[in-house]
């Protein structure tokens, strides 16, 4: 749902991934307490501004809006039977708003940065006797999926419709696992021949080119 890291150089881009993820828990905080639709509004505005000043243009804005309408429909349809079409209307404006905001953290942080916030925020969790490592690992690959199950579909519609077969529908289903699952094997296959599921040495180098390896294997 929510695209990576789009290259561009503007202010956000620079900007400190564990500021833009601190920044991101207090907006996503304040939205949550905002007692009406008029706020969400104020807080639309506010995010526009960010995605623009970002370089980033209305077009994440409007994706993102697009992949959520089914989601919002649900919502409010949900909502408007039990408690009422208002509830319903105020929920899917906070997740849209709230998807909105977790946008500008992906699309101006780039994997290694994001594997490295993930590590800092979870360091407190290290006294516990807890490998902060694996869980950055699983929420890394995890975000790197995104696109992954995207290019996937992609393809295989593609395919499709290069042979001469119209518009793809159920078909293209079982291609498209086949290869989530080569992709998801190679990735395996990776992390086991440079032994990355065991925690690296605390050396931030050490890190990224571990990421940047998990990288290189796409679909």
């Amino acid at each position: 749902m929510i695209e990576l890291y789009v290259k561009e150089h503007s202010w956000l881009h620079q900007l400190s991934a564990r500021w833009k993820f601190l920044g991101l828990i207090v907006f996503v905080t304040a939205l949550s307490l905002s007692p009406n639709l008029l706020s969400y509004i104020g807080f639309w505005v506010v995010l526009v501004a960010v995605y623009w000043s970002a370089s980033l243009g209305f077009k994440h804005i409007f994706k993102i809006f697009i992949r959520l309408l089914p989601f919002i429909v649900l919502i409010v349809s949900a909502q408007a039977l039990t408690i009422g079409w208002e509830h319903g209307v105020r929920l899917s404006a906070q997740l849209y708003i709230a998807v909105l905001a977790a946008g500008l953290l992906t699309l101006t942080t780039n994997i290694s940065e994001m594997l490295d916030t993930f590590e800092w925020a979870l360091s407190p969790l290290e006294k516990l006797g807890i490998d902060t490592w694996r869980i950055c690992l699983v929420l890394t690959l995890t975000l790197r999926s995104i696109p992954t199950v995207s290019r996937a579909f992609q393809v295989s519609n593609d395919a499709w419709k290069a042979r001469g077969f119209g518009r793809a529908r159920h078909h293209i289903i079982l291609p498209t696992l086949i290869r989530m699952f080569r992709s998801s094997e190679k990735i395996g296959d990776a992390i086991s021949a440079r032994n990355m599921d065991v925690s690296p040495p605390k050396e931030p180098e050490d890190t990224v080119q571990k990421i940047k390896i998990v990288n290189e294997y796409k679909v």
